[in-house]
């Protein structure tokens, strides 16, 4: 998959601008700078030195997108991330431990993220389908999986404070996301706060 160099640079600034946590954007630097080495193509998952980020990997995530049923893969989950599932998703779809009523639109960002390809941002509440939400950022960039010929992702979860039930997270907190184009570098904001009804 060939990108347009300018276009994945503005995208890089213009999702780093709008970062709050050190940790998620040393990520995205991390990403950056995986991508600057593969030349006019994405990062590939055998890249990744999780040395190069210790520090985040409690709250990172690799995914694949199997290519003959289009379900998304956890290849690996941090402690963090496992934590708010009450168990390992190592190996788990995403359509296994994510509620039906958010599915559609959680398999969305995913998949647009790497189809596209961008970098998605979500702010605000996270893990709005569960019982007690979350409240921080996540981060999700496209992946190249060769050996597979397949498509992934590498994500990142920062959750700084968990709501004791959904009633809290809907008092005045939202969720934005931020869908930012690796071909041109073009912004697109959405208010995804879900509805509980």
């Amino acid at each position: 998959m060939i990108i347009a160099d300018t276009g994945w640079r503005i995208a890089v600034e213009t999702a780093l601008s709008h970062l709050t946590f050190p940790e998620t954007r040393d990520v995205l630097t991390y990403w950056a700078k995986l991508r600057d080495a593969a030349g006019s193509d994405l990062p590939d998952r055998t890249d990744i030195d999780p040395i190069e980020i210790r520090h985040t990997l409690p709250h990172v995530y690799l995914m694949e997108l199997e290519p003959e049923t289009g379900r998304l893969l956890y290849r690996l989950a941090g402690d963090e991330i496992n934590s708010r599932y009450k168990q390992s998703i190592n190996g788990k779809y995403l359509d296994e431990i994510t509620a039906p009523t958010a599915i559609e639109r959680v398999q969305g960002y995913f998949k647009r993220c790497m189809h596209d390809p961008a970098i998605i941002q979500i702010a605000g509440i996270l893990y709005a389908e569960h019982d007690a939400p979350g409240f921080g950022e996540r981060l999700i960039l496209p992946l190249r999986v060769s050996r597979r010929g397949t498509l992934g992702i590498l994500g990142m979860t920062y959750q700084v404070r968990q709501f004791p039930n959904a009633t809290a997270a809907e008092e005045g907190y939202r969720q934005l996301r931020r869908t930012i184009s690796l071909e041109t570098g073009a912004m697109e904001i959405t208010d995804t706060t879900p509805s509980r009804s």
